[in-house]
């Protein structure tokens, strides 16, 4: 079945038959069942890669990763193959910049309650802010584990500016409420106020870089809506390679796949011919040079 959805990715995609099975390959090493692959997993990897022009191997890397650090099952990697994709494609930098991000943050964003989407959209925020790839994955899971142990000072603060991270069941607020939260706290301050909550609050707000609160509870919306997209990956794969390179390229891998499932009884007597004519140009090879050009000029 593997061997099928390979070769029938090849005669498809502007991938090869080989490259697909390099993706396979990639998926499998990540945990994600046969079933996963073949339902998802190997047409995500593929899209997710074609989208921004970037290797099999790292795409399929990138959301193998992600599947598992938020718990989704293979089923969904199309899902994680348009955030991606539309993060890379809407906002600063490209989809191994926002690989490398959840890399560094997506295990404890998923503890906080956070899912994909939501975090991406973050990361995008981020990135608007000039902050990109692993060091925006740093920022942000350094500041949601401030926020799961805050110092005392900052827990202080907090209380006075009425922020509170945790709802009465003490789940986490989620990111959107929490960045409005500070936003509107900080509207109803003094200079000198708020220069006393920055002092104590820099870890959690984006003077530190560790949260893009300029756009409040909207900004971390929008950016969660935008990447949210569904289908955006296939789509940016599509227009990226509709041109003579993107037909060329699908040519390439038809013939691969064609060559594939002919099999190899007609393979041999193919393979006997290209056997003899290497065996004719190092027998020409090794000709006097006086020789060589003696038979250039008859065959002329």
């Amino acid at each position: 079945q593997l061997r099928a959805a390979a070769i029938e990715a090849g005669a498809s995609t502007v991938y090869s038959a080989s490259d697909s099975a390099d993706a396979i390959n990639d998926l499998g090493k990540a945990g994600m069942s046969v079933t996963d692959i073949l339902t998802g997993g190997l047409s995500g990897a593929l899209n997710l890669a074609a989208s921004d022009g970037m290797a099999v191997g790292d795409a399929s890397e990138y959301m193998a990763n992600a599947l598992s650090m938020f718990h989704l099952k293979g089923s969904q990697a199309s899902q994680v193959a348009d955030t991606l994709a539309a993060g890379a494609g809407k906002a600063v930098g490209n989809v191994s910049d926002f690989g490398e991000a959840l890399n560094n943050c997506g295990a404890q964003a998923n503890s906080f309650g956070m899912n994909i989407q939501e975090t991406t959209g973050v990361l995008a925020l981020f990135a608007q802010n000039g902050t990109i790839g692993a060091e925006a994955g740093t920022q942000l899971n350094s500041m949601l584990m401030k926020l799961a142990a805050p110092s005392t000072k900052a827990s202080n603060t907090m209380k006075e500016l009425g922020i509170s991270a945790y709802d009465a069941q003490g789940h986490f607020v989620g990111m959107a409420n929490f960045a409005g939260q500070l936003q509107k706290a900080e509207k109803g301050l003094t200079d000198e106020q708020r220069n006393q909550a920055n002092a104590t609050l820099r870890q959690l707000r984006d003077q530190g870089r560790e949260l893009p609160v300029r756009g409040g509870e909207s900004g971390v919306n929008k950016w969660t809506k935008a990447v949210s997209e569904s289908g955006y990956a296939a789509e940016q794969a599509a227009a990226k390679n509709n041109n003579l390179k993107g037909d060329l390229e699908n040519l390439g891998g038809s013939m691969e796949s064609l060559m594939i499932s002919v099999g190899e009884g007609a393979q041999g007597p193919l393979r006997k011919m290209v056997q003899g004519l290497d065996t004719l140009v190092d027998a020409f090879a090794g000709l006097p040079s006086g020789v060589q050009q003696t038979l250039v000029v008859m065959a002329s």
